[in-house]
């Protein structure tokens, strides 16, 4: 069975051989023809990926086709709703609201699943208007969602900004979040829900999908040695709850965080990893207009270059 790698979100174990990478994940095996390996600048590097398993595919697929080799751990779950009568009634009245605010491409993967279970579609989104980030609703666009907003900078604060610079200061705002079972809330949440109120709107936060602590199962990664033993040449987190989920699945054994590469997706994890004692040695530059998977491996490889001339 062959699928494009942007959807590809499972374990990946990676095999280099000269010019050509195969890996496995599952029943699924592809085999694609990259670059000369003196083109692959993170040949041989073993990537530990904290992200949740339906983002993987798409840093894992940049990764891979520098040369990475991919490791998958999980430090978070996501999970559909147990009880989806809020969101249902709120996508029944959807002509009440005057935008839709999407925080992540989770929440608005839940939020059209729901929509087109429930037999609507585009047309039952009236004149309410969405607004999330630019790499998160490239797949809604693709089948024929409009965004009347998307902020220049990929943060909730970039989301507010854009409101204050249009001009927009009320409304009632549907905001699709997740629920969170056995982590804590990130802060910027409640906050961002409250600059919202602050600017004028009316806010409706809706729960779409869960995000859980992971599994039991999560420790065979850490167990086999990878991360203990030194052979991970990169950590990269993508959210505070990675970091704080991996060291409390580490236990008494998260301080060797400290004696690894940790790349971040933006100065919101390295600031937690610093709080820490955790030195961050990579983090992605937001302002590239790669997007923020390439972006991150980019500088890891920047970072790399640097440590070998130095």
């Amino acid at each position: 069975m062959r699928v494009p790698l942007s959807f590809f979100d499972c374990f990946l174990m990676v095999t280099l051989a000269e010019s050509q990478i195969i890996w496995q994940g599952g029943d699924m095996e592809l085999e694609h023809r990259l670059f000369p390996r003196e083109e692959l600048p993170l040949l041989g590097k073993r990537v530990l990926l904290t992200t949740p398993r339906n983002y993987a595919g798409l840093f894992a697929k940049h990764l891979i086709e520098r040369g990475a080799r991919v490791v998958l751990l999980p430090t978070i779950e996501i999970w559909p709703m147990a009880d989806y009568r809020e969101l249902d009634r709120a996508i029944a009245s959807l002509g009440d609201y005057d935008w839709v605010v999407f925080s992540s491409q989770n929440g608005i993967e839940a939020f059209i699943n729901r929509l087109q279970a429930l037999g609507k579609g585009i047309a039952d989104l009236g004149n309410t208007k969405l607004a999330s980030f630019k790499g998160d609703a490239l797949p809604a666009e693709n089948i024929g969602f409009k965004f009347d907003l998307i902020p220049p900078k990929s943060t909730l604060d970039g989301i507010i900004e854009e409101f204050k610079k249009r001009g927009i200061k009320q409304g009632k705002a549907l905001v699709p979040m997740p629920e969170f079972e056995g982590i804590d809330e990130p802060v910027v949440i409640p906050d961002f829900i409250a600059n919202l109120e602050r600017l004028g709107f009316k806010v409706h936060r809706v729960p779409v999908y869960r995000t859980c602590f992971p599994s039991k199962e999560s420790n065979i990664a850490i167990e086999n040695g990878l991360l203990l033993n030194g052979k991970t040449d990169f950590v990269l987190f993508t959210s505070n709850a990675e970091i704080k989920n991996l060291v409390t699945l580490l236990g008494d054994r998260w301080e060797v965080l400290k004696q690894t590469r940790i790349a971040c997706l933006s100065n919101a994890e390295a600031e937690s990893a610093a709080a820490l004692g955790i030195k961050v040695s990579v983090v992605a530059e937001k302002t590239r207009p790669i997007g923020l998977p390439a972006a991150v491996v980019e500088a890891m490889e920047k970072f790399l270059k640097e440590e070998k001339s130095s």
